[in-house]
């Protein structure tokens, strides 16, 4: 078997959707949750370094992982609750609210981490870290020595996913995480990711702090705004595709899920990354991955088989 896995570490949460004209709704989600559903609906293969509740969400949670054909790292379920975040809508304008800390989805610390890593070394590809997992303990500082030490020819991307309104410590957090692009092939960031981690001054010069600190590859997206690819061969921008949109939830980690499938099915590996065509064209087939999602309601990605006649995924 090759080195086609993904071990994603971070959170998997429940969406409580708070509007005054409606009635609550709860969805499941977490960025991390996502890329490792994008990843396995495309016919990749992902594992989830995540701990899951008992409760009710949790149970949820675990059945949507399986059916999808996540991997569970830590196969028990744990007594501690289901990780919330409310969202206030008012007016159009939503607020958020989180239930985060002594919750079940970050009780992962370093040595169990490192079990599990160690049980499927000869087929892990490349690590995935990003959201909450950047800042809750224990898992923000296993994470990050898990990240930090992984073997040489792992590949890691990073998808800060700034949650400015749960960060108790921004200047800890920041510090983290230019860490971790240390040590990052591949850096996603949104023009907010920016502009929280370095405040206000042009992409380019953002960019470059990232890869000054160590990253080689960073995509900068930027809502219905093209994409923009910064790598060691040049720079490009993408056009966002024009589809009708019903919501843009998981837009950010279908395109991530959505590159990292390409990339190993494709057995690309760490060095291939030095590629800048063959970079080009794992965005083109993310960003397919991220329209489809923006066309339904919820962070739903495709199926590999609803993409079997695009181009880029032949």
């Amino acid at each position: 078997m090759g080195r086609d896995l993904v071990g994603v570490i971070g959170e998997n949460l429940v969406d409580l959707i708070v509007a005054s004209d409606k009635p609550p709704v709860l969805v499941a989600g977490g960025g991390p949750f996502n890329v490792a559903r994008t990843i396995s609906r495309l016919g990749a293969r992902s594992l989830a370094l995540m701990g899951i509740s008992e409760d009710i969400f949790g149970r949820g949670i675990r059945k949507k992982l399986v059916e999808d054909g996540v991997i569970l790292g830590f196969s028990e379920s744990l007594v501690y609750p289901t990780t919330v975040a409310i969202a206030e809508v008012e007016d159009g304008v939503a607020s958020y609210h989180f239930h985060l800390h002594e919750t079940a989805a970050f009780q992962v610390d370093l040595p169990s981490l490192d079990n599990v890593i160690n049980r499927y070394a000869s087929e892990l590809g490349a690590l995935y870290i990003g959201t909450l997992a950047l800042f809750v303990e224990p898992m923000a500082t296993a994470g990050e020595e898990l990240i930090l030490n992984c073997a040489e020819d792992i590949i890691v991307l990073i998808d800060p996913n700034c949650r400015p309104a749960a960060v108790r410590d921004r200047q800890d957090y920041v510090d983290r995480v230019r860490r971790i692009f240390s040590r990052s092939d591949l850096v996603k960031v949104s023009t907010e990711d920016l502009f929280y981690l370095f405040g206000d001054e042009p992409h380019k010069d953002s960019v470059r702090k990232i890869q000054e600190a160590g990253a080689k590859i960073v995509f900068v997206t930027n809502g219905a705004l093209p994409l923009e690819l910064y790598h060691p061969g040049g720079f490009e921008t993408f056009d966002v595709l024009e589809v009708d949109v019903i919501d843009t939830v998981g837009a950010g980690d279908s395109f991530v899920g959505g590159f990292l499938a390409y990339w190993l099915q494709r057995k690309y590996n760490r060095a291939d990354l030095e590629n800048f065509e063959f970079v080009k064209d794992g965005v083109k087939a993310a960003m397919e991955v991220s329209a489809i999602t923006c066309q339904r309601e919820g962070a739903e990605p495709p199926l590999r088989i609803e993409i079997g006649n695009s181009s880029h995924w032949r």
